[in-house]
This record gives C-alpha cells, sequence and structure tokens, in this order.
C-alpha cells in the first residue's frame, strides 16, 4: 500500500502485515522483508498506541532494519538465519526493527515486560551470539551442531529496540 513501511516486495519470501477491517476488507498493508526469506508473526498488539510488536525469522541481510538498534547487521544462518523484532505503528509507516543473531539458525519468541522492555527466549546454534552484557550465566557456546540441536538463550531489550539489557546461554552442546 502506498505511505506503508515497505510499499514493494524486495525477493524471496517477505512477511505481509495488514490490517483488516470487521468485514475483512483490507484497509492497509505493507511488505516488511529483504532478498531472502521473511517470516513475522504478530506477537502483542501494543496498549498504549494500538501498534504491533512482531517477531520471527529472517535470512535476509538487507532486511529494513533501523541505524541505531541493537543489532544493526545480519549474523548468518540459512534456514531460520536471526530472529527479527520490529514494533510496528498503526499506519503500518513508521517502525522499529533488530535483528538478533549470531553465525547460526537463532529463533525467539517474544513478551512485553509491564515495564516495557521486550523478553525474548528461544534457541541458537551460533557460537557468536553478542558477549559482554551482564548478568551472564554461560557467556560463551561451544561447538554447536547444526540448527535445532543448538542452545538456549534468554535476551531483554529495552522498549526502543536499541540497547540490549542483558544476554545469556545455556545448554550441553
Amino acid at each position: 500500500t502506498s505511505g506503508s513501511a515497505q510499499s514493494s516486495h524486495e525477493g524471496g519470501t517477505d512477511a505481509v502485515v495488514a490490517i483488516l477491517s470487521a468485514n475483512l476488507n483490507s484497509i492497509h498493508a505493507t511488505y516488511l522483508g529483504g532478498s531472502g526469506s521473511d517470516v513475522l508473526f504478530v506477537a502483542e498488539i501494543l496498549p498504549s498506541n494500538g501498534g504491533f510488536l512482531l517477531e520471527g525469522f529472517t535470512t535476509s541481510n538487507d532486511f529494513p532494519n533501523k541505524a541505531g538498534n541493537a543489532q544493526p547487521g545480519y549474523g548468518g544462518g540459512t534456514i531460520f538465519g536471526d530472529t527479527v523484532l520490529v514494533k510496528l505503528a498503526t499506519d503500518l509507516n513508521s517502525y522499529q526493527a533488530t535483528y538478533f543473531g549470531g553465525n547460526g539458525e537463532d529463533f525467539g519468541l517474544i513478551n512485553r515486560h509491564a515495564n516495557g522492555e521486550l523478553l525474548i527466549a528461544g534457541s541458537t546454534s551460533s557460537t557468536n551470539l553478542p558477549e559482554g552484557l551482564t548478568p551472564c550465566a554461560q557467556p560463551s557456546l561451544c561447538s554447536c551442531p547444526p540448527a535445532f540441536a543448538g542452545d538456549c538463550f534468554p535476551d531483554r531489550y529495552s522498549a526502543d529496540l536499541k540497547t540490549p539489557q542483558a544476554l545469556t546461554t545455556f545448554g550441553s552442546h
């Protein structure tokens, strides 16, 4: 739709977000994606402004990310790639987005804490997730097998997706 965050398909499989009327006529829609595969799910409708908190995964190294966010660049992977987190306004035009992931497969689910922070938990086979955040129970991973058999991670971000607050990994791989 004209005036949306992304008015055209960028390649691969792009996510589509649409607002529908009660009789299921499309009111407004936007693509979100890059040249790879991009999948998004609505995690929550934000009570403060009616916007959307979206989570998913991408293999696009050119996902429409915003400068200044927690992880501005694609980490890697070929199946899930990186987790992607998006806050999208009700006009489907204004948004914040960030990658989360390392050199392997990273898939996370998001929840919003009452204080606005975003809590993410998921699975990773990456050996280079962002480090240096505290507290951190198991700060680095050893060599992991392929996707779906990696370690688990909980992560926490500021409400604006710009500042990672804490990260750790745990598992036996």
